[in-house]
Order: C-alpha cells, then sequence, then structure tokens
C-alpha cells in the first residue's frame, strides 16, 4: 500500500476538436491521472482570455446535480455546453476534481489524508462565426 502521504488527485482534460463555434456542444475527456478514484460532476468554467488575462465566459451557468466516480487510470467523455453568444478567441475550460471521499474498499487510505481537489484545465478556440 503506499504511504498516505505521497497519493494524488490528478486529472488531465482533453479535447476531440480544440476548434469549434458559439454555441456547439464541446466534447471533453477527463481523465484521472491520480492515485484515487476521484469524483467529478457536471459543473465547469469556461474561461476567455483578453486583455491579457482570463475572464468567465459563464458567469451564469447552471449544472444539474450527479456524481460519476473515476477510478485511477479511467476516462470518461462529458459535454460542455458553449453559449451562441461567446465571440471568437481563445478559452479554457476549468473542472474541478475532488477525491472520491464514498466509503469503499480502500477508502482507509484517503481517509487519512487532508487531500484538497485539483483542477484539470485545457485550451480550446472558439472560430469566427
Amino acid at each position: 500500500m503506499p504511504d498516505p502521504r505521497n497519493i494524488s488527485v490528478a486529472g488531465r482534460l482533453e479535447f476531440p476538436k480544440s476548434v469549434v463555434a458559439a454555441g456547439d456542444d464541446l466534447d471533453y475527456i477527463v481523465t484521472n491521472t491520480g492515485d484515487l478514484p476521484i469524483m467529478l460532476g457536471a459543473a465547469y468554467v469556461l474561461e476567455r482570455f483578453e486583455s491579457g488575462g482570463w475572464t468567465v465566459a459563464n458567469p451564469d451557468a447552471a449544472f444539474r446535480g450527479w456524481g460519476r466516480r473515476l477510478p485511477p487510470g479511467e476516462q470518461t467523455q462529458l459535454t460542455a455546453r458553449l453559449p451562441a453568444s461567446l465571440p471568437a478567441g481563445s478559452y479554457r475550460l476549468r473542472k474541478r476534481l475532488a477525491a472520491d471521499r464514498d466509503p469503499h474498499p480502500g477508502y482507509e487510505r484517503q481517509a487519512q489524508c487532508d487531500l484538497a481537489p485539483c483542477e484539470a484545465i485545457a485550451g480550446f478556440t472558439v472560430k469566427a462565426a
């Protein structure tokens, strides 16, 4: 069993298509690259790069409440709905990934640790209409 002080929550985001149009659905893949199962939900943050910094592009977004357990080394595909009003430009999607805190075999390892959630971030482009 690994030392509980050396286990991690980590993940990676990838886009099958990195150039999309405003109003499209943006498919993305989350891969659990850490040592523990993670729990993820529908929520994400879209940000647009402008004037040398990132600004939130979906501040009023609402998401259905659900959770999905993702074991280490596995991946799942999800979909982000892009607002039709997005201007062309560079964007990124941020996704919060947390350790699965539900009791299950092996839970003892993570119960011994104070594991902070991580964020997986990946960029994409919204093309001009």
